[in-house]
């Protein structure tokens, strides 16, 4: 699966995500993973307060917003994005109906931001 977009006449971008838990963003010959080393997802997940709501920037890291919504428990987890086919992505590559039902997991877009409190 790739998204394409034209960003001027010879700069070309594009979303690989043929594998929803790793998509890279690929622009020329360069890859650009957006997916946390397994490393340092642990020592992220472990710097959190159990319980407690969580803001993540970019959607692109879906074990890690996996493994935040369940440190969380019943607490919020907003993931905001700029990139409304990282939130595509998101919210295709699992079953996340219960986290959505129950506003454990909020997705948020561009502007978004600005209303979140």
């Amino acid at each position: 699966m790739h998204f394409t977009g034209e960003h001027g006449e010879t700069d070309r971008v594009w979303l690989d995500a043929s594998d929803l838990d790793a998509p890279v963003y690929v622009h020329h010959h360069d890859r650009y993973a957006l997916r946390t080393s397994d490393d340092v997802r642990t020592e992220l997940i472990d710097g959190l307060e159990a319980n407690q709501p969580v803001l993540i920037f970019g959607a692109g890291d879906v074990p890690l917003i996996e493994a935040v919504l369940a440190r969380a428990g019943k607490k919020k987890v907003v993931v905001w994005d700029r990139d409304p086919c990282l939130l595509r992505l998101l919210l295709a590559s699992r079953d996340w109906s219960e986290a959505l039902e129950t506003h454990r997991l909020l997705p948020c877009l561009g502007a978004d931001l600005l209303l979140l409190r």
